[in-house]
């Protein structure tokens, strides 16, 4: 199952990337509705590379926060720590990705465009 999960999970993420904004809200309605395959749905690789760093932000942003906002404000700071520690330049990723996430805020704590903005240092926002 694991290896059809990645494949499946690579197949949304190039369609994420690609589709337009109905796409992207249809794989995410799907991810919301099927609980187990999003807790299933992960990358092989770590984020270390521009297009790693992105393919984990795209599944971030597919999962739209998943159950629980705290729990994907802690893997953001993962995946993007990994990603700075490996030299990835973070920023201008984080900022492409943002915008192609959902800007709703489903707990309270803000919108996973919202989460991934907050990532994004305070003087690159203003660029």
């Amino acid at each position: 199952m694991n290896a059809q999960a990645e494949q499946l999970t690579s197949e949304f993420i190039e369609y994420y990337a690609t589709g337009d904004a109905e796409m992207r809200l249809a794989i995410r309605h799907l991810f919301d509705e099927h609980p187990s395959f999003s807790w299933a749905a992960t990358l092989p690789y770590q984020p270390v590379t521009d297009d790693s760093f992105r393919a984990h932000l795209m599944l971030f942003s597919m999962k739209d926060q998943e159950r629980d906002t705290r729990d994907a404000i802690v893997t953001l700071q993962t995946i993007c720590g990994k990603a700075r520690s490996a030299g990835v330049r973070i920023d201008p990723i984080i900022a492409e990705i943002a915008g192609l996430s959902s800007d709703i805020d489903k707990y309270g704590m803000g919108s996973t465009r919202t989460l991934l903005r907050r990532a994004i240092p305070h003087s690159v926002r203003e660029a």
